[in-house]
């Protein structure tokens, strides 16, 4: 089916629909335009503004640790422990996860036989003391809020530099349960 205009008619339809479309086009674009503007632009700008995370000034403090865990544990309202509990969770899940790091490279390295002075500084780096990996986080949490009872001028210091501190007991029970430790232990007093 053909349709037919008078020629005068049907050129200013013409015009009308191109015209039509480049409003509906300009239109678009002008969305397009004003939704980068309001949205994409500012998160480009406060991404580039704000520090990363990754780029710390200073280490992690133990009072940023020390305080969830605490509330977490001693807390008196449910809402408040549950919040701090979250929060100490993930503080617990990232040392655990740079301690799994740790095991899994020294692991590595030995399973390679690797440059042997290369496993040797691994194991003289682990700052966990020794191997934590039974240690649930509930008990490094006690552990934790055990010795920092009474060390209230220590809270500045870094969290990271002080888990060795805060593993010790466990490491020292570790140890005295392990039967190679006092076969080696009566080996040497038997040579004295």
């Amino acid at each position: 089916m053909a349709w037919f205009y008078p020629k005068s008619i049907g050129s200013k339809l013409i015009l009308n629909l191109d015209q039509y479309l480049l409003e509906k086009t300009m239109k678009k674009q002008l969305k397009i335009w004003t939704l980068h503007s309001l949205i994409v632009l500012p998160i480009l700008v406060f991404t580039l503004t704000t520090s990363q995370p990754s780029l710390s000034a200073s280490p992690l403090p133990i009072y940023k640790v020390y305080g969830p865990c605490d509330t977490s544990v001693n807390g008196e309202d449910e809402k408040d422990r549950e919040l701090a509990g979250w929060i100490c969770e993930m503080y617990m899940n990232a040392m655990f996860e740079s301690y799994y790091y740790h095991f899994n490279f020294t692991h590595w390295a030995q399973n390679e036989k690797k440059d042997r002075e290369l496993v040797e500084m691994a194991d003289l780096y682990n700052p966990f003391g020794c191997d934590v990996r039974e240690l649930t986080s509930d008990e490094f949490v006690d552990l934790f809020l055990d010795y920092m009872s009474g060390r209230v001028d220590e809270m500045e210091d870094s969290f990271f530099n002080t888990i060795h501190y805060i593993t010790k007991p466990y490491c020292r029970q570790l140890k005295n349960s392990k039967v190679e430790f006092y076969l080696e232990e009566d080996r040497y007093k038997s040579k004295s």
